[in-house]
């Protein structure tokens, strides 16, 4: 993970409750083990891309939704 800021912000805790300095603060072995730790995650590594599509937005703003079933599998 790089040290490197790629953006400001000028609030410490978002609108959401995120404590912006804490998530700073993480190592690398620490958010690893909070995803080890976390039931709901799934891995990249552990995920299969075969069945994956690559959709490219058209320029009016199309939104563009990726819905995965529990085993990580997309979902129609």
């Amino acid at each position: 993970m790089s040290a490197k800021s790629i953006g400001k912000t000028s609030k410490s805790v978002t609108e959401n409750g995120t404590d912006l300095d804490r998530l700073r603060q993480l190592t690398d072995e620490e958010i690893e083990q909070a995803v080890a730790n976390d039931p709901d995650a799934v891995l990249l590594e552990d995920f299969d891309w075969q069945e994956a599509q690559v959709r490219i937005p058209k320029e009016n703003g199309e939104s563009v939704i990726l819905k995965l079933n529990s085993n990580g599998k997309t979902k129609e």
